[in-house]
């Protein structure tokens, strides 16, 4: 399918996930609290049942590299991020440092030459969708 709509062979990591922490937000927080902290408030909000409705397949691109993604909504994602930023402040962390609002959710689906992210200036959000991924109406009659 990529192939022959987009014209593109996409390179994988061979795996999906949602990431809820980024590396480079990760590189921040890791200063004031360890994975260990965060994996154990993510098990105590039951993130493995966090419901996500997937919105449509979006397209970032810089130059001639580009990543094609899931993007999904998901509020309880929102609120372990925000749980997150909590436990960072409390243990002493400046609230500026990691913002849980900016974040959007997404399923890397593959990329080009590498996955592009917000420091790349790729906003994976569904101002970026290129295919639906949500029933048309007239697909409910």
């Amino acid at each position: 399918m990529w192939k022959k709509n987009q014209n593109v062979q996409l390179q994988h990591r061979g795996e999906a996930h949602i990431t809820v922490i980024s590396p480079v937000e990760f590189t921040k927080l890791k200063k004031k609290i360890s994975m260990k902290e965060i994996n154990a408030l993510a098990e105590h909000m039951d993130m493995n049942k966090s419901s996500y409705h997937l919105l449509c397949v979006g397209k970032g691109a810089v130059n001639e590299d580009a990543t094609y993604y899931a993007v999904v909504e998901s509020d309880r994602l929102f609120q372990i991020r925000k749980a997150v930023h909590v436990l960072y402040t409390q243990k002493g962390g400046k609230a500026e440092d990691f913002n849980p609002d900016l974040y959007y959710p997404h399923v890397t689906l593959g990329f080009t030459k590498k996955d592009l992210h917000l420091e790349d200036g790729v906003i994976k959000d569904a101002s970026s969708c290129i295919y639906s991924l949500r029933p048309s109406e007239s697909a409910k009659n």
